[in-house]
């Protein structure tokens, strides 16, 4: 399934670390069947002879009510942060889950333990947090890019592919064009690897305007051609500063993968690049989340006008 983009980036990071905001215990569950009973009390002896799998087998037990359990989150905490001692980072993430809502710091702490431990999704989850992609309230953690660039960076190199999404958009997101390249390939690994519709679409667009690439109106039309067809945008995930700057690029290329009409037209294209850099700031401070949007709009203005 494609990932969306960065708008949902922050949506998304915030679901997955913090299901249990929503979470309630169910006061009731169903019997467990007698093989079920018995594989049950099979997996508490492992978890309380130190077994790190079982213990976490059988927190997720008590936190999906699985095989007539009750649901009940405080003894899931407790069997999952016995196998966090252990270093048990499949734990260590749940846990972090878990306690996000009332200790978001020790929760943060804990994910910057798992990443410690070496794992890409945990490298990731710290990444979004320490560049400002997320913000989780009572965290403690103020944004800083070289702690975000280190995380991103392990995770990529473990082929995790929000993870090379996420450092090709730092790498991209200044006027400074020494990563450009960088940031295309990662894109690229992230879109081939990852399925990512966000990635496709930077690549139509950094072909379009030559940004680490060969400017190729060919390949950004191949890359951008690719979207609606197996790699879908959502527009609800974009500003509308945003939605007119894809708007433009769809009328410049005579291709339909937000929707409408799918013949070139140079003088709409026009007047939403224009269009876009006239919005306002919105209460980001910004019309766009990522800045290419801005440079891509000047540039094809120029495109358009030669």
């Amino acid at each position: 399934m494609p990932r969306i983009p960065i708008r949902a980036y922050l949506l998304g990071s915030v679901l997955a670390f913090g299901l249990a905001w929503g979470l309630r215990p169910l006061s009731v569950s169903a019997q467990a069947s007698g093989a079920s009973s018995a594989r049950i009390d099979s997996l508490l002896a492992a978890a309380e002879q130190g077994n790190a799998d079982a213990q976490f087998q059988y927190a997720g037990m008590h936190v999906e009510g699985a095989e007539g359990m009750p649901v009940d989150y405080q003894i899931a905490i407790e069997w999952y942060s016995r196998a966090a001692e252990q270093d048990h980072v499949a734990s260590i993430l749940r846990l972090s889950t878990m306690l996000l809502a009332p200790d978001p710091a020790g929760a943060i702490r804990l994910v910057v333990r798992a990443a410690e431990l070496g794992e890409a999704e945990a490298q990731w989850r710290a990444g979004q947090v320490y560049a400002g992609r997320i913000f989780i309230p009572g965290s403690g953690v103020d944004p800083d890019l070289g702690v975000a660039l280190r995380w991103f960076e392990l995770a990529a190199a473990q082929e995790h592919h929000p993870s090379e999404e996420a450092l090709a958009d730092l790498y991209t997101a200044t006027d400074a064009r020494s990563r450009y390249a960088d940031g295309a390939e990662l894109y690229r690994l992230a879109a081939v690897g990852g399925h990512s519709a966000w990635a496709v679409l930077r690549l139509g667009m950094l072909h379009a305007v030559g940004e680490g690439v060969e400017e190729s109106d060919a390949a950004a039309r191949e890359w951008f051609s690719n979207l609606g067809s197996g790699y879908e945008l959502d527009p609800e995930f974009f500003s509308n500063a945003e939605l007119d700057v894809l708007s433009g690029l769809q009328a410049y290329y005579g291709l339909d993968f937000l929707g409408g009409d799918a013949s070139p037209d140079p003088a709409l294209a026009t007047e939403s690049f224009n269009r876009a850099l006239e919005a306002e700031p919105d209460e980001l401070g910004s019309p766009f989340i990522h800045t290419s949007f801005e440079r891509t709009s000047e540039r094809m203005l120029r495109k358009l006008l030669n």
